[in-house]
């Protein structure tokens, strides 16, 4: 506003109003999707042979791409057990993007010379022992002071695939990231063989890290309970989980 009266005295005053600046804000958030499949009522007996045996092309083929004869077979296995089985359960657990398992992000995206990709493995949480997650769990704490405990060959329950109970592995099956997400490309399937109560889902990565059971090398990237409650498994059953993580 200016004004100007007599004598001739003149004054102004302004003032400037100016951006605070421009941020964006960026949080890893990572979630775990599952689904149990088992046989239908009264189908256990057809059911089962097939489940064994495409459990066992599973374990054959670990770590190597199928043969032709080998994905023929798992089709024809698939589409049969299709017929005598069903869906039990789904569910969903968002999960702690564990600290350290950020700090070897952060290490790798910005300062990472000839990187090379160790796991990541999926494991189960077990109901035995449990009582939470957290962000400042480590994977040198699986079994240990981590608030939870790995399922497989000493917690319920177990499985015959992956191998004897081992953890999922994860490297070669994920799609190219799109959308600022990055996402398994298929579920990693648990073949149960007995029964038990799963938590959630886990996963550890980085030097050291492997998919031998309770192993507590390598660094603990996520860890999520299922947000529906406890998710009751058997033999016979199928646990298929996928996992999303995103900026």
């Amino acid at each position: 506003m200016s004004f100007e009266k007599s004598p001739l005295i003149a004054s102004a005053d302004a003032s400037v109003t100016r951006g605070g600046g421009a941020f964006e804000l960026g949080f890893l958030k990572g979630t775990y999707f599952a689904d149990c499949v088992r046989p239908k009522r009264r189908m256990e007996g057809r059911y089962e042979p097939l489940w064994s045996r495409h459990g066992q092309i599973m374990n054959l083929a670990e770590g190597r791409m199928f043969s032709a004869d080998e994905l023929a077979e798992l089709v024809a296995l698939k589409a049969e057990m299709g017929e005598l089985s069903e869906i039990a359960w789904t569910a969903e657990a968002p999960n702690h993007v564990c600290t350290e398992g950020k700090n070897l992000a952060l290490d790798t995206f910005l300062a990472g010379s000839g990187y090379t990709v160790v796991g990541p493995f999926l494991g189960l949480i077990s109901s035995v022992s449990w009582s939470a997650t957290a962000a400042t769990d480590i994977a040198a704490q699986i079994n240990g002071t981590n608030a939870w405990k790995e399922a497989g060959t000493t917690n319920a329950p177990q499985w015959t695939t992956p191998t004897s109970g081992a953890r999922a592995t994860t490297n070669a099956g994920w799609s190219a990231a799109a959308a600022g997400s990055k996402a398994l490309s298929a579920a990693k399937s648990f073949s149960i063989s007995t029964s038990g109560t799963v938590k959630g889902a886990f996963l550890v990565y980085g030097t050291g890290a492997v998919a031998t059971n309770a192993d507590v090398n390598g660094k603990l990237m996520s860890a999520g309970v299922f947000s529906g409650g406890d998710k009751v498994v058997a033999n016979l059953d199928t646990l298929n989980v996928s996992y999303s993580l995103a900026f």
